[in-house]
């Protein structure tokens, strides 16, 4: 609880508990147009850090650019993803410019006039407008939605009745919470785990998507990549099979792998691509989940 896969993961669970389809569910964003190629030194002027509060609350730099350069958002959508059996419709996800009550036709099929090729998948809502410099109205921030499904006609009435915005032809509904508290939160899952056993959201037995590593800039032959948040790669939610069938470089192992070729702007890199310290401790758990699950 507290953080957006957990609280998404309590709206997919009463969801479908209720009988509903899941057609997305996710978070929003704030992605402004230089953000996915942002860096740890840009930080305290794009988020408005004083020296003061940097200090105070020891802010590290690369964690709240990964925040912003969308590093973040995947990781924690491959990690719904992977609880609730959802994948992207593709890679990176759609993260269309929407305020709150557009969610639900946006992340509608294509065929009903949204963006998406399939339901059950993981997506995010930028709260950027489409000019990458303004924020929209009314838009969801930080908070979390899940699109849901019902063509019983009776309870179509009934949410609309209660304001439940539509979309896809009046058959979708966005429910949506405007925020999320981290570690306010967090006592719940606690809570939850030690006095009945539950977790909030725990991985399905087989992966059903991957946070892949993906160049932020053009990167060179025998550079050192530094993770998600840091000066040359992000990470993209993929679905699994792809990204095993690409050979795709999980953005976990990017860190301290060195470029064996040039890399392009936007590319995903592969492991191919790349000499990989294979004696820490990440490598080492990747192999037996690698064993484990395939």
């Amino acid at each position: 609880d507290g953080d957006q896969p957990g609280c998404t993961m309590h709206m997919v669970d009463w969801a479908r508990s209720l009988g509903f389809e899941i057609v997305a569910a996710g978070r929003g964003t704030i992605l402004y147009d230089d953000d996915a190629q942002g860096t740890p030194d840009t930080v305290p002027q794009r988020f408005g850090f004083s020296d003061e509060l940097i200090e105070r609350r020891t802010i590290n730099f690369k964690m709240f650019n990964s925040f912003r350069d969308g590093t973040k958002a995947n990781v924690e959508m491959t990690a719904l993803a992977n609880a609730a059996g959802l994948v992207p419709d593709v890679r990176g996800m759609h993260e269309p410019s929407v305020n709150i009550e557009e969610i639900a036709q946006a992340f509608s099929l294509q065929e009903e006039g949204g963006l998406l090729s399939q339901h059950g998948v993981v997506e995010l809502a930028n709260s950027v407008a489409a000019d990458g410099k303004s924020l929209l109205p009314n838009p969801l921030k930080m908070g979390v939605f899940c699109v849901i499904r019902t063509d019983h006609p009776f309870i179509q009435e009934d949410l609309q009745t209660y304001n439940v915005a539509p979309g896809g032809h009046n058959n979708n509904y966005v429910l949506w919470r405007p925020y999320h508290l981290v570690a306010v939160e967090a006592p719940i899952s606690i809570m939850n785990a030690v006095f009945y056993g539950q977790s909030t959201g725990s991985c399905l037995p087989t992966p059903t998507a991957e946070c892949v590593t993906v160049a932020k800039r053009h990167v060179e032959e025998g550079e050192l990549l530094d993770g998600g948040g840091g000066y040359t790669v992000l990470g993209h939610c993929e679905k699994a099979s792809v990204a095993r069938a690409e050979r795709l470089l999980p953005l976990g192992l990017s860190v301290g792998a060195r470029l064996k070729q040039d890399v392009a702007t936007g590319q995903a890199i592969t492991y191919d691509m790349v000499e990989l310290p294979t004696d820490s401790f990440i490598w080492k758990l990747r192999q037996v989940q690698d064993a484990t699950v395939w």
